[in-house]
């Protein structure tokens, strides 16, 4: 897990910034809070995951905590879906195609 974590947060942080900037939704005022607010809900998530995950366990048996998660990225995936082009900056495309 360290190694995931160390590997996945730079490239996270590096999007994150990236789509604030490019989407000019976030004052540059604001860059800090909203990298500050993405490594809260990190940390909270490392927090809550590992606790939320054994109590089901522990009342439901071994299947269910892998079950609820997939529910939750389900629902994550569908909301996406929905809100990708809201999400995503796309610069404009000259008449050759290009930026």
């Amino acid at each position: 897990m360290p190694l995931g974590n160390g590997l996945a947060n730079p490239s996270i942080q590096a999007i994150a910034s990236d789509q604030a900037i490019a989407s000019e939704n976030v004052p540059k005022e604001e860059y800090g809070g909203t990298l500050g607010l993405l490594q809260s809900v990190g940390f909270l998530g490392r927090i809550l995951g590992p606790i939320i995950g054994g109590e089901l366990f522990y009342h439901f048996g071994k299947d269910i905590p892998f079950l609820f998660t997939s529910v939750i990225l389900f629902f994550v995936f569908l909301s996406n879906l929905k809100l990708k082009d809201k999400l995503f900056y796309h610069p404009p495309l000259d008449r050759n195609g290009r930026i």
